[in-house]
């Protein structure tokens, strides 16, 4: 059986308004326990919601199998400004993983950040 090397990848839009909930989506290939980071900017409105698949594959003899993961967080911002959201860490068995942090730019209620900028 063919194994793939542990990896995770956070990921939020790049620009939301104020007030507006939006998906915080952490996706990998191994089952673990996410811990978030200090969310001091962000209200986590809902989650963890997480699902799983896998799949196998025989190629020329050769079975490979692909998991796949994800960890999704509903969160808010009540602020304009750009923020970070800081690495979570996934602990798979005896290992932990630190996630990407990630950029979000909140713009206020009758622009999109974007257009704030």
């Amino acid at each position: 059986m063919s194994a793939q090397d542990t990896s995770f990848e956070a990921r939020a839009p790049a620009s939301v308004r104020v007030g507006q909930q939006f998906q915080y989506t952490i996706e990998g290939n191994e089952r673990g326990e996410v811990t978030l980071p200090d969310l001091q900017d962000f209200e986590v409105v809902g989650g963890p919601f997480s699902s799983f698949s896998s799949s196998t594959q025989w190629v020329n003899g050769k079975m490979t199998t692909r998991n796949n993961v994800s960890f999704t967080y509903i969160l808010r911002s009540n602020q304009v400004g750009t923020y970070v959201i800081p690495p979570a860490t996934i602990s798979v068995k005896r290992d932990s993983y630190k996630i990407n942090p990630v950029e979000i730019s909140v713009g206020d209620q009758g622009q999109t950040a974007s257009a704030a900028s």
